[in-house]
């Protein structure tokens, strides 16, 4: 492997730390790049002293994260696992009652903490989608989640 390694012109990182006792070992190396969101395994400035260009995927997530919030805000609106739970044990033996109907997320309020990517994404799904209010709080205002949402900041 350190043959290779010493080889080697590029480097796709999936959760190993990249630091400069592994960059000692990789004198070719001029290329790195993470499969992921976050960079926090690269040393950058030990990347930055051999100039070797280091990369990764921001956006690559976005849409997965955002997909799985809002089938958590679902879920536990209409109480899908415990209910689910329920069933397993052999409860259902009758019509179900509100006891167990859980409640709407249409034309509720959902608060989003941060206003990025993941929470534009978010909020694009609940307010088109269940035609929910949008309300966030962000370091900073975000005058398209205003403006697409009618999303005040908190």
């Amino acid at each position: 492997m350190l043959r290779r390694f010493q080889q080697a012109e590029g480097l796709l990182g999936s959760g190993g730390k990249v630091n400069g006792e592994l960059l000692a070992k990789m004198p070719n190396l001029r290329v790195c790049s993470s499969v992921s969101v976050g960079y926090d395994n690269f040393d950058v400035d030990a990347l930055n002293q051999r100039h070797v260009v280091l990369m990764h995927t921001p956006t690559v997530l976005t849409e997965t994260v955002a997909d799985t919030m809002m089938a958590l805000v679902l879920s536990t609106a209409r109480r899908v696992p415990e209910l689910d739970a329920w069933v397993k044990a052999g409860n259902w033996q009758k019509s179900i009652g509100p006891a167990q109907f859980g409640i709407d997320v249409h034309h509720k309020t959902l608060g989003i903490l941060g206003m990025g990517r993941i929470g534009m994404a978010l909020a694009q799904r609940a307010h088109f989608g269940f035609g929910m209010k949008i309300l966030y709080n962000a370091r900073r205002e975000h005058e398209e989640a205003q403006s697409r949402f009618g999303a005040p900041v908190l």
